[in-house]
């Protein structure tokens, strides 16, 4: 079957043009404060917790409620967006905005039109001239304030990640720094051999942060595992 979807109303759009025009009009402080709430790690967490439950729905077959959620927000292909701020700050200023504005909008339907089985499908004949494609359109019900409710546990298990995450940054940070002071005195002190060394390596510090946060999932408590979006990352 090759089903599409179409929403049977409207949902509030923006586009980013719009978001620049605002921001231009703004002062140097409100822009200021824009920018920190573009880079607040809450709005950064909605945001990667909205993309994750759009890949958990179509793993489960459901990429029409994910549809409706980019129709609600105004974004196309929202799960394979890598940055901060897809969200519209000037709408949604805080992080529980954008759920408390979705909870609020009212049931809708979703009419969805698949190809029913044949010409070509089944031991029908794909070159007989007499028959033609069939479709067969259904409906799906949208209730946003469900959509909601399965969306939290996501946030909160990725707040978790977030939260051990960071601590290992930190601390991976720290290694970085010291290695990097490290190699700086050992090419104060080093020989030529260590000089044609550092050449052939012109890494100026140990690169374990990436190999630190791949592995760090193998020794989460409890033997949990991570969220498919930043196993995606």
């Amino acid at each position: 079957d090759e089903p599409s979807s179409s929403s049977s109303s409207s949902s509030p759009l923006y586009q980013n043009n719009e978001q620049q025009q605002s921001t231009a009009r703004m002062t140097y402080g409100e822009i200021m404060a824009y920018n920190d709430a573009r880079l607040c790690p809450k709005h950064l967490l909605t945001q990667r917790a909205i993309q994750s439950f759009m890949y958990l729905l179509e793993e489960c077959r459901d990429p029409h409620s994910g549809k409706w959620i980019e129709d609600f927000l105004g974004l196309q292909n929202l799960g394979n967006y890598h940055g901060t701020a897809a969200i519209n700050i000037t709408k949604y200023p805080t992080w529980d905005t954008v759920l408390h504005d979705m909870m609020q909008q009212p049931n809708d339907k979703i009419i969805v039109s698949a190809k029913r089985r044949g010409r070509g499908h089944g031991g029908w004949s794909k070159n007989n001239p007499y028959l033609e494609e069939r479709w067969v359109e259904f409906k799906i019900d949208i209730h946003p304030a469900s959509i909601v409710h399965r969306l939290l546990p996501v946030r909160e298990q990725l707040a978790k990640e977030f939260e051990r995450d960071l601590d290992v940054v930190g601390i991976v940070d720290e290694m970085i720094m010291d290695s990097y002071f490290d190699k700086l005195r050992d090419d104060e002190s080093g020989g030529q051999q260590e000089q044609q060394q550092h050449q052939q390596q012109p890494s100026a510090f140990d690169r374990i942060s990436y190999a630190t946060m791949t592995n760090i999932t193998e020794f989460q408590d409890g033997g949990g595992s991570s969220s498919p979006f930043r196993r995606g990352n």
